[in-house]
């Protein structure tokens, strides 16, 4: 079973504070990424959590734990350059990344056994400080 992930938000890594913010309001930025949790009811002999855009292509994969229970996995919201390979994640490796704003809407897949079980689609949407107009 793969859970509905949550809107993500692509925060600036930027320094906030200042006047706006003042002293006591300096935190570190959150991580870029999405959480991503699944469930496999028995151990299984191989997991992928594939990321896409709405055209279909492929712009992450994520290798999963294969154990049965709840599992997490997370995106670093980089998105995989032009025939590049590789990816972040549990178990995954690291390769071929281009960048660029990820901000959209994209598809998560769960694949077990190589047959995708499980789709979600997932929102990435622009800090609120860059795009104060849009929720």
């Amino acid at each position: 079973h793969l859970f509905e992930p949550q809107r993500v938000v692509n925060w600036a890594m930027i320094e906030r504070k200042g006047p706006t913010y003042g002293e006591f309001a300096w935190v570190e930025n959150p991580r870029p990424e999405a959480a991503i949790y699944y469930h496999l009811k028995d151990e299984v002999d191989k997991v992928r959590v594939v990321i896409t855009d709405l055209e279909g292509n492929e712009v992450s994969a994520i290798n999963g734990d294969k154990a049965g229970g709840l599992h997490k996995t997370t995106w670093n919201l980089r998105v995989r350059a032009q025939g590049g390979a590789g990816a972040r994640g549990g178990g995954g490796q690291r390769g071929g990344f281009g960048g660029g704003n990820p901000v959209g809407t994209y598809k998560v897949m769960l694949e077990v056994n190589d047959e995708v079980v499980m789709t979600h689609t997932l929102r990435v949407v622009l800090d609120p400080i860059l795009n104060p107009d849009k929720p």
